[in-house]
């Protein structure tokens, strides 16, 4: 009996340091955040990619769900930055996957996202969300490794991770970035709960 309590014991405490290593649910440790740069900023698209997991591990995007997310995501974005501040033009989508497919490579944000008339802009914000769904059959092979490894990437894991990157217009340079924890962005309330949590940091007056 005393050997069970004993093995109990070690298994809760292996628990408490795994938790603790754990990344928080609410993003970056706030305290270690450095302030975001002084300036108004410009909303691209934001970006969904909604991969689901099967059984064997394997990663199959999918096309329909990204495209649902990332409806849900724009509407929440328009909802809490305002219409005024977001560029949700073609050019602006151009620009979006643009600086998402070469994030390292410094170029001048294009002139053709411009904003509103009157409301001039310093910085040019790109929102991408990356969420793995598992599959019911991929949940119950993987279940003990989820409890390890969910919503981290790994070998055995998934990715549910929700990114803020703020770019220089003029030089195009990242010059900020802002992650949480992902949701999954085709719930339409968890989209917009992913967007109150990215521009929280900011707080941004975007009344016009």
């Amino acid at each position: 009996m005393a050997r069970f309590g004993g093995l109990v014991l070690t298994a809760l405490t292996l628990c408490l340091l795994l938790a603790g290593c754990a990344s928080s649910p609410d993003g970056t440790d706030k305290a270690a955040l450095p302030p975001p740069p002084g300036g108004n900023v410009l909303y691209l698209p934001p970006l969904a990619e909604i991969t689901l997991v099967t059984a064997s591990g394997l990663r199959e995007p999918r096309e329909d769900w990204s495209k649902a997310a990332a409806i849900n995501l724009a509407d929440a974005l328009q909802d809490t930055a305002g219409e005024a501040w977001t560029e949700f033009s073609e050019a602006g989508t151009a620009e979006a996957e643009r600086l998402a497919a070469s994030p390292e490579t410094s170029q001048q944000i294009s002139p053709e996202i411009t904003g509103q008339p009157g409301l001039p802009s310093d910085l040019v914000g790109l929102i991408v969300v990356k969420t793995d769904v598992e599959s019911s059959a991929s949940r119950l092979v993987q279940g003990g490794l989820g409890v390890l490894f969910g919503g981290v990437p790994g070998p055995d894991g998934v990715e549910q991770t929700a990114r803020l990157t703020l770019y220089d217009r003029a030089t195009g340079e990242p010059v900020w970035t802002y992650e949480v924890t992902g949701l999954d962005p085709r719930d339409t309330k968890a989209a917009k709960r992913l967007i109150f949590a990215l521009l929280a940091p900011l707080q941004q007056d975007t009344e016009t």
